[in-house]
């Protein structure tokens, strides 16, 4: 399984389109904190409402980054990584030469939540530099720091269950289309649910997108209150993992 994800991180670090992908995200988040640096913002502890450039900082910039919109940046990866071998056709002459199915799936979700986890970071890091070039460092106490590790770790774990879905689909249905749309639409489904039935408890440990946004609205002391989403994403992942390989395991190439 190990040589499979060195060749398909080789295979992705040849791909123009996926640099160019990388390239048009890091674009959009440098607009993004220019954009809110240019009229304030109001995000978890930290508020600007006076408006003018010169507010936005380079830690605030991270946390501005660190927002649902990873989940939509997060899509390109499904079809360039998740879907790739279903695209081109290649999925048989991989698993005839070696690898076996379990390998298959486990390592290519390893090397998505890899290069998941390095977008993302790469993300914090160019927001970063573009809010102290905007702005200064804004660098206040220890708990900043905290706070954004926190963030950028529930970030990941939600965004990883999100994706686990978008895997089952593939697998049940074989196209990477198919499973893009899954990823946009089954946590707006769950979100849309737990607005609409407040007495079903349960969806609150559903509620991707909602955890989302809850988790810029907390902080590392308060967690508690993201709590269930968190237990919700863990089980999430693990369980359509386990049910996109027992799909794959019966599924004729």
């Amino acid at each position: 399984m190990l040589n499979f994800i060195r060749a398909d991180l080789y295979r992705l670090s040849r791909s123009k389109s996926f640099w160019i992908t990388e390239g048009i995200i890091l674009l959009l988040v440098i607009l993004s904190v220019v954009s809110n640096g240019s009229v304030g913002v109001t995000l978890g502890d930290s508020t600007q409402t006076s408006g003018g450039l010169t507010e936005m900082t380079g830690f605030l910039a991270i946390q501005t980054s660190l927002s649902s919109m990873l989940l939509y940046y997060s899509l390109p990866l499904v079809m360039q990584v998740l879907g790739s071998e279903y695209t081109k056709g290649t999925m048989k002459n991989i698993i005839t030469v070696g690898v076996s199915k379990p390998a298959y799936l486990f390592g290519k979700f390893l090397v998505y939540a890899l290069v998941l986890v390095l977008q993302i970071v790469a993300i914090c890091v160019v927001s970063f530099v573009a809010g102290t070039i905007i702005g200064v460092i804004g660098y206040n106490d220890l708990s900043q720091i905290e706070n954004l590790l926190y963030y950028f770790v529930s970030f990941v774990l939600i965004l990883l269950a999100t994706s686990s879905f978008a895997v089952l689909v593939l697998y049940l249905t074989k196209n990477t289309a198919v499973s893009v749309l899954a990823t946009i639409f089954i946590p707006m489904a769950f979100a849309i649910a737990r607005i609409s039935l407040p007495n079903w408890k349960f969806l609150e440990y559903l509620d991707f997108q909602g955890g989302l946004e809850m988790v810029t609205m907390t902080n590392f002391q308060t967690w508690e209150t993201v709590q269930p989403i968190f237990l919700g994403s863990l089980i999430s992942l693990l369980l359509c993992l386990l049910a996109a390989q027992l799909v794959f395991k019966r599924q004729e190439l």
